[in-house]
C-alpha cells in the first residue's frame, strides 16, 4: 500500500476533540440522547470501521460522543466548499467524497487511516433519510469491510428523526436512543463472504422510525413540527396537485386549494376541515406522492411534452468549476425540461444544462439543489422558504430511468421508481 504516512497527519485535532467532548456532554444531556453500548465498544482501542444509518447533521456528532476512540467519517465533498464548514472538518480530519459516484482514491484512503492506526465510519445508505426510514444500501458494501479487515461497528439511531429530521432548520426536543452492535470481529469476518456481510449489515441497519414509534410512543416537544416539511411533501391529495404547500408550526397548508395537514406530538399526520388522508406518516405520505409524480412525469414522456414541466422563480445561481469554491451568478428562474434545466437569469441571459450531462442531482437543505456535471458544480437556492428539491429529484430520476441512464439514479428512488409504471 505504499509509504506509511505520518501519524500526525491523521490524528483528529486534540483541542477541537475536547471542545467537542465538552459540547456534547451538555448536548446530550440537554436533549435525552442516551447509548445503549457495551464496555467493549465503548473503550475499543484498535482500528475498526462503524457503519451507521443515516438522519441528521448531528449524526456523526453523536455518534461518535460515546465511543473513546473517535472515528474518522467519509462525508461529502460538497461541505468543504464553505469555507467555515472546512476549516472545522479539516481539523476532525473527514474524508470527503463525490456524493452519489464511486472514488477509489476513498478506498485508498480508508486504507491508510486502517494502517496508520486509526478507526473510520461512514453512512453505507450514501445519503440522509427524508423521511426516517432506512434506505437502499448497495451490495458492494460487503466487499468494502472485507478489504479493511477490521472490527464492524453498526449503529441504529432510534429516535433521531424524531429530533433532528433531514428537512427541518432545527432540532427538536425528542428523545434518541443510539443502539450500539459488534457486528463482526476479524475472526468472524474471515469466515464471512461479501454477500453474507451485506445482509448482516442490512439487517443490523434497517429502522423505520413511523414503525419505531408506534411502540416508542416518543413526544415531541415543540410548536414547530411541520415548519419545512414542505422540503419533502408538494403533492395535495385533496386537488392533486404538485403546487406544494406553505409551512407554519405545526400545519402544511396547500398554496392551490387551502388544504391543510396538522403534525401531531407523535409525529402523526392529520387532514383537517373533515377531510381525509391517503396516509397518517410521513413515511407513507413520500411514498404516496412519488408514486404519483412518478406517474406523471412518465406520461409527460409518453406525450413528448417540450414545454417546461414545472419552475421555480427567484433561485440564487451558484457555480463551481473544477471544485473551486462557489461563485454566485445571480438570481434565475428555473425550470424543468423532459431534456434539461433552463436557467434565465433575471437580466434575461440564459444557460441551459442538458439531463445527460447532469452526472448527480441532489435536494439538500434551506431552499437548496446541487447538481454535478463532469467539471462543474452547480448549487440552487431560493429566496423564499419551501422549495422543494426533491421534486427536482423524482423528475431527473424518472428521465434517466426512461432514457438508459438509470446508472445515474439516485439509489433510494429505485424501488419506488419501478412501481405502478404507466
Amino acid at each position: 500500500m505504499g509509504k506509511k504516512i505520518s501519524m500526525k497527519k491523521y490524528k483528529i485535532n486534540k483541542g477541537f476533540q475536547l471542545l467537542a467532548k465538552i459540547f456534547l456532554f451538555f448536548f446530550t444531556k440537554r436533549f435525552k440522547i442516551t447509548a445503549d453500548i457495551s464496555d467493549e465498544i465503548k473503550n475499543i482501542d484498535e482500528p475498526y470501521i462503524l457503519l451507521s444509518n443515516h438522519v441528521g447533521f448531528w449524526d456523526p456528532f453523536v455518534v461518535s460522543n460515546f465511543i473513546k476512540k473517535y472515528p474518522h467519517f467519509v462525508s461529502s465533498d460538497a461541505v468543504m466548499k464553505d469555507p467555515i464548514k472546512r476549516f472545522f472538518l479539516e481539523r476532525y480530519k473527514i474524508i470527503p467524497k463525490r456524493k452519489n459516484m464511486r472514488d477509489t482514491q476513498v478506498i485508498r484512503t480508508l486504507l491508510e487511516y486502517i494502517k496508520n492506526g486509526e478507526a473510520v465510519a461512514l453512512f453505507p445508505e450514501a445519503t440522509r433519510t427524508w423521511t426516517g426510514n432506512t434506505l437502499h444500501i448497495d451490495d458492494s458494501i460487503g466487499k468494502l469491510i472485507k478489504l479493511l479487515n477490521v472490527p464492524v461497528i453498526t449503529v441504529k439511531m432510534q429516535g433521531m428523526f424524531l429530533f433532528n429530521p433531514r428537512w427541518a432548520y432545527s432540532t427538536r426536543n425528542a428523545a434518541v436512543n443510539i443502539v450500539y452492535k459488534l457486528m463482526a470481529d476479524k475472526e468472524k469476518l474471515s469466515r464471512l463472504s461479501s454477500q453474507e456481510i451485506t445482509v448482516l449489515l442490512k439487517a443490523d441497519l434497517e429502522h423505520s422510525e413511523s414503525e419505531y414509534q408506534k411502540n416508542a410512543q416518543v413526544k415531541i416537544r415543540s410548536n414547530k413540527r411541520a415548519e419545512y416539511l414542505n422540503h419533502v411533501l408538494f403533492y395535495c391529495p385533496n386537488c392533486k396537485s404538485f403546487h406544494g404547500f406553505e409551512a407554519k408550526k405545526n400545519t402544511i397548508t396547500c398554496k392551490k386549494c387551502n388544504f391543510k395537514i396538522t403534525v401531531d406530538k407523535y409525529n402523526i399526520l392529520h387532514a383537517m376541515n373533515d377531510k381525509t388522508l391517503p396516509y397518517n406518516n410521513i413515511e407513507d405520505a413520500f411514498r404516496f406522492q412519488s408514486q404519483i409524480f412518478t406517474n406523471h412525469i412518465r406520461k409527460q414522456i409518453a406525450d413528448k411534452n417540450k414545454q417546461a414541466i414545472f419552475s421555480e422563480n427567484d433561485m440564487l445561481i451558484y457555480q463551481s468549476i473544477n471544485d473551486s469554491d462557489f461563485k454566485l451568478l445571480g438570481k434565475a428562474t428555473l425550470s424543468f425540461y423532459l431534456d434539461k434545466i433552463n436557467i434565465l437569469f433575471n437580466n434575461q441571459s440564459e444557460k441551459n444544462i442538458n439531463l445527460n450531462e447532469i452526472l448527480t442531482l441532489d435536494p439538500q437543505l434551506k431552499e437548496r439543489i446541487e447538481l454535478n456535471t463532469a467539471h462543474e458544480m452547480y448549487r440552487f437556492i431560493g429566496e423564499k422558504p419551501g422549495i422543494s428539491g426533491i421534486k427536482w429529484e423524482i423528475a431527473t430520476n424518472v428521465v434517466w430511468q426512461n432514457t438508459n441512464q438509470a446508472f445515474k439514479q439516485s439509489s433510494y428512488f429505485k424501488n419506488i421508481l419501478n412501481i405502478n409504471q404507466i
